[in-house]
């Protein structure tokens, strides 16, 4: 959970709410911001790229049974 909030640079109930989001919609999030990055002509592309790698740890921490490390990350 830390992790999150200090990638996002948020407090803690803000960064379990991101995990708890990531968690239930996490891969819907990536096909946004790859479709969002394709509109743009590629503007958008470095911002969709660290969301990306954000969602990816998340989910990574989650699957590992490491909720409370994805919040932290």
């Amino acid at each position: 959970m830390f992790e999150a909030m200090g990638f996002f640079g948020v407090g803690k109930p803000m960064g379990e709410a991101i995990v708890d989001v990531v968690d239930s919609v996490g891969y819907g999030i990536i096909a946004a911001s790859t479709i969002a990055a394709i509109i743009s002509a590629g503007g958008l592309s470095i911002a969709a790229a660290t969301v990306d790698v954000a969602i990816f740890t998340i989910k990574e921490y989650i699957k590992k049974d490491m909720k409370a490390a994805a919040v932290v990350w």
